[in-house]
């Protein structure tokens, strides 16, 4: 009797720790997407952007080049299924998890609230498959061929502001300036120097003054006034924070960053159609190639 006791009551210690395990998951599946509701969390809000901007101050993420997108809601919905169904993907390095619940305490604990460009191995290679993936996720979310001027007309709000300017020469996307980098901001935006793509700055009246180069004192000075790291760098937070603490004017620099973006849309029409071409050439290299051997082929039979 005891025995069958302890084994009933072993049983139903197991079904309660396996219901306890199934909850969370089923959870997880009852909640739809709605672009009002958190990315990694449970908090929902009364429109679109109020809730984007609690993801940006909460866990740095921003949607990137929100100047070109054309449908933030679909870009959100894509990312929540990203999440949300298998393989349960982190949007920053594309690690597959088991269920969500895992992939957003991993996203949590691994700073990887973000939406990455290039995947990683377990071993911490690059997986190159996987970053093409990730880079193809958000394609139909994007129209890079409009007018500048206008997509980036849309933007008003100074905490988005500083995010493009953040997101344009954070070089190595690891979410952070570093001193290099915020030196290429400094410079451009003083209308000499060059950007961190390495494009020549337009000169611009607002940042028409003469400023001293961007020191490392200047540097450490700066992330110590937004309490941010100078070994790891300046967030968007940080950023933000900085540019209203009178850093300088974000609207100005917002300004000569439109001038900067504009450059950076030439350079990639100019990419694509030199890639264009080269891959006509090779094409016709090819069917000239195929000539030849088909009139060796007929030479020999002969």
């Amino acid at each position: 009797q005891e025995g069958a006791q302890e084994g009933a009551k072993e049983g139903a210690e197991e079904g309660a720790e396996e219901g306890a395990a199934e909850a969370p998951a089923k959870e997880e599946v009852e909640v739809e997407f709605s672009p009002l509701r958190s990315l990694f969390d449970r908090r929902e809000f009364e429109d679109m952007d109020k809730c984007l901007s609690y993801m940006r101050k909460t866990y740095d993420f921003v949607v990137p080049d929100r100047e070109y997108c054309t449908d933030v809601e679909g870009v959100l919905r894509a990312l929540w299924e990203r999440i949300t169904e298998p393989p349960h993907a982190c949007l920053y390095c594309n690690r597959k998890f088991a269920d969500p619940g895992s992939c957003r305490r991993h996203m949590l604990d691994k700073r990887h609230a973000r939406i990455g460009t290039e995947a990683k191995t377990r071993t911490g290679g690059t997986d190159e498959a996987g970053s093409l993936e990730l880079q193809g996720l958000l394609e139909d979310f994007y129209d890079f061929h409009g007018s500048t001027r206008e997509v980036t007309e849309r933007i008003q709000d100074p905490g988005e502001k500083a995010g493009c300017l953040h997101r344009f020469f954070d070089e190595d996307r690891d979410g952070h300036l570093d001193f290099s980098e915020l030196s290429a901001l400094w410079a451009a935006m003083a209308g000499g120097s060059c950007s961190s793509s390495g494009e020549e700055a337009p000169a611009s009246e607002a940042a028409a003054e003469a400023r001293p180069e961007l020191s490392e004192a200047m540097y450490t000075a700066a992330c110590g006034k937004v309490g941010a790291d100078p070994k790891e760098g300046l967030d968007i937070k940080a950023l933000t924070k900085l540019y209203a603490e009178a850093f300088a004017d974000v609207h100005a620099h917002f300004t000569i960053l439109q001038d900067l973006l504009a450059q950076k849309l030439r350079r990639r029409a100019e990419e694509r159609r030199q890639a264009t071409i080269e891959e006509g050439e090779d094409e016709d290299a090819e069917e000239d190639e195929d000539e030849d051997g088909e009139e060796e082929e007929e030479e020999e039979e002969e």
